[in-house]
C-alpha cells in the first residue's frame, strides 16, 4: 500500500504546526499534530505562545468530533513538574482542560539523542525510501486504533520503519577528514627568521 494513498497533509496553523491526516477504511481517521511551542529565548515568546496554542485550539474544535487527534512536538513547557509555575504552563494547562485532552507525562521529557543524524533530503535515494515505507505501511494499516493505548505502538512502528528507512536511504559519505598539514618550517627558516629579528 502507498503511503500517499492514506495520508494527506492539511493546511491547518502556521509554520510551529504541521497536521497529516490518516484516512482509515472505517472512518475511524486520525489527525497526526506536530506542533513546536516557541521558546522562552525571544522578547515576544509569551504573545508567540499563545498564538500557537490558540491556532492549535482552533484544529482540535474543527476536528474532534470527526477525528481521533494525536498532538507531539515540543511543547517548552513541563506540564509534569509541579514545582513549576509560570503564564505559559498556565495557559497550557487551560487549554489541555477546555479542550478535554489528555496527556502522559512520564519519564524523560528531554533526551539528547546522539544516534540518530538529520537526514539531508537532497541526497537521499527517494525511489528506495519511498518503497521502503509503502513495504511496511500494511503491517500499520492492519493494526487495531481504537484506543489511546492502542496508539502507542503504532507510532513506535511508524516512527522507527520511517527512521529505518531514511538512515538507509541516506548517502552514507566518510566523514571529513583534514589532510595533514604541509611542514615546511624547517631549522634554515628558523635561523634565517631569528637572524632577521
Amino acid at each position: 500500500m502507498n503511503l500517499d494513498s492514506i495520508t494527506k497533509t492539511l493546511d491547518e496553523g502556521r509554520e510551529c504546526i504541521q497536521c497529516v491526516e490518516v484516512l482509515e477504511k472505517d472512518n475511524n481517521n486520525l489527525i497526526l499534530i506536530s506542533i513546536y511551542l516557541p521558546s522562552t529565548g525571544s522578547r515576544d515568546h509569551y504573545e508567540e505562545f499563545k498564538d500557537t496554542i490558540d491556532q492549535l485550539n482552533e484544529i482540535v474544535l474543527k476536528y474532534q468530533d470527526t477525528h481521533y487527534l494525536i498532538i507531539g512536538g515540543d511543547l517548552n513547557e513541563d506540564l509534569g513538574n509541579i514545582d513549576i509555575i509560570s503564564k505559559r504552563k498556565d495557559y497550557l494547562e487551560k487549554f489541555v482542560k477546555e479542550t478535554g485532552l489528555k496527556y502522559d507525562n512520564e519519564g524523560k521529557t528531554f533526551v539528547k539523542d546522539y544516534t540518530n543524524r538529520p537526514v539531508k533530503w537532497d541526497k537521499v535515494d527517494i525511489d528506495l525510501y519511498v518503497a521502503m515505507t509503502n513495504e511496511q505501511s500494511d503491517s500499520v494499516l492492519n493494526m487495531p486504533l481504537d484506543t489511546l493505548e492502542q496508539a502507542t505502538p503504532v507510532l513506535e512502528q511508524v516512527h522507527g520503519f520511517l527512521s529505518d528507512a531514511a538512515a538507509t536511504c541516506a548517502a552514507n559519505k566518510p566523514r571529513y577528514s583534514a589532510k595533514p598539514k604541509l611542514n615546511v618550517w624547517s631549522p634554515y627558516i628558523k635561523l634565517a627568521l631569528d637572524e632577521i629579528r
